[in-house]
């Protein structure tokens, strides 16, 4: 109360606000807060919930609701009676520690679960109160894409925090940087040689691809995007060198599967689970003996360092998901992905009951991530399953999640940080253990024997990049 509606606070020059110079239409912030209310009230359709400061921080005494919110109470006691407004308020502890959070058959819930763990451990545990709610279905008529499955594997309580409480956590506001620009690494790499790509391949032959590219990293370096003087020379001449070696896979696949194919639909039910996609961007030799294969070109590495070239498994997901619903719809599709270090190959799978079962196993994760957030980051759930023993697995999780000096933890993202605060808190209940084993394993597996690279000789300053 006083805070909303405002209040005008008029200046003695103010003509308005004098005797008898006011009109009809004249600005007041307390009728424009009066009409956002009435707004706000015909705009809701499922639930409304309305909020005030009901004690003092200070002393703890009584506080009014704003008037509006008192005029809407008084409207509902008049019209249903008392019960009507006293069913429908609840009275919050001013605290998140407050006992009454954790009494048992307590109708107030908290996501503070530091604070449950302490009066869990307290002389007189109370037992832990359930969330509220029913199990959440999908909508029949809203199917699942493969792009969304392999997001929310990618990421599982991300896409709880988006798609289920529509939460998006804003990134932080990016100041200008005082550094000079010595070379280009990381995110700004990648963008920059997505956009010269996608000016390279809008031609139809290598040459003109090549000249287009040329021609967009000039314009590119007089805007400023590269380094300055000589450290651009050899910024836009590494640059050149890659870019040319990627063109050059990229239009050798191009002839290798010089017929456009038409799209494969696909069409899969699990349960209450509908998935309906097309698999496009294909191309065949013209041959009977060769599947179909759909190319890909990628701005960024495929590999891991070392050899002989093996995979990244965390690239793969896309490419698995996709190989996995084409066979479980009786396809037969190849992949080709073309990227800054390599050439992937992804051959056909030609089992169909362990493509079904697999993508089953995923579906049926899905709905369960819906329900509740799984905890499946996944660099860290390769690297539990790639240890050979039990210290070595917490060991390299641990640094994969937490993250170090040379590199950045899984932990940083706000949606995992809200959830999973640390590394304990993560494998404390085994459920981690268990899904990193269930889906990554079949991963693994299927890399193994459906997944030939190919690398591509880098320059000096790719080489360098690369660690030892």
């Amino acid at each position: 109360d006083g805070d909303y509606p405002r209040h005008d606070m008029r200046n003695d020059f103010d003509l308005m606000g004098q005797a008898g110079l006011g009109r009809p239409g004249d600005r007041s912030r307390k009728d424009d807060d009066r009409q956002l209310m009435l707004e706000s009230l015909l705009s809701a359709r499922r639930v409304l919930y309305v909020s005030w400061c009901g004690h003092s921080v200070r002393d703890n005494s009584a506080q009014a609701p704003s008037v509006l919110v008192s005029q809407l109470r008084d409207y509902l006691s008049a019209a249903w009676g008392p019960a009507a407004v006293n069913d429908r308020s609840t009275e919050h502890p001013l605290q998140a520690f407050s006992r009454r959070y954790f009494e048992s058959a307590s109708p107030l819930f908290t996501y503070a679960r530091e604070w449950r763990t302490l009066h869990q451990h307290a002389s007189h545990p109370q037992p832990q109160p359930s969330s509220p709610g029913t199990l959440w279905t999908p909508d029949p008529h809203v199917p699942l894409t493969l792009d969304q499955l392999t997001q929310f594997v990618r990421n599982p309580v991300k896409a709880f925090f988006r798609q289920r409480l529509l939460v998006r956590f804003a990134p932080e506001e990016d100041t200008a940087s005082d550094d000079e620009c010595f070379g280009l690494v990381g995110l700004e790499r990648y963008r920059l040689v997505d956009r010269l790509l996608a000016s390279g391949t809008a031609s139809s032959g290598l040459q003109s691809g090549q000249s287009q590219m040329d021609a967009s990293l000039a314009r590119l370096r007089k805007a400023g995007a590269l380094p300055l003087q000589g450290l651009a020379d050899l910024e836009q001449a590494a640059l050149h060198e890659g870019l040319g070696r990627m063109l050059g896979a990229w239009y050798g696949a191009l002839s290798e599967y010089p017929q456009a194919a038409p799209r494969q639909s696909i069409r899969l039910e699990e349960g209450p689970v509908l998935v309906q996609d097309w698999i496009d961007h294909l191309r065949h030799n013209g041959g009977t003996d060769t599947p179909p294969a759909w190319l890909e070109l990628s701005a960024g590495t495929l590999c891991e360092p070392g050899k002989p070239p093996l995979a990244r498994a965390d690239k793969l997901l896309g490419y698995w998901i996709r190989s996995l619903a084409a066979a479980a719809g009786g396809h037969s599709v190849a992949g080709v992905v073309v990227g800054r270090d390599a050439v992937l190959h992804i051959s056909a799978m030609v089992e169909p009951e362990l493509a079904q079962s697999t993508l089953r196993m995923l579906l049926q994760l899905w709905l369960d991530g819906m329900n509740a957030p799984l905890a499946l980051p996944p660099k860290t759930a390769l690297a539990w399953i790639k240890g050979k023993e039990t210290a070595a697995k917490y060991r390299d999780a641990r640094a994969q999640y937490q993250g170090g000096h040379h590199h950045i933890g899984e932990v940083q993202d706000p949606c995992l940080a809200r959830v999973y605060p640390d590394f304990q808190a993560l494998v404390h209940d085994g459920r981690f253990q268990q899904l990193a084993q269930q889906v990554y394993g079949p991963l693994l597996a299927w890399r193994s024997q459906h997944v030939l690279a190919q690398l591509l000789e880098p320059t000096q300053a790719e080489a360098a990049e690369v660690p030892a």
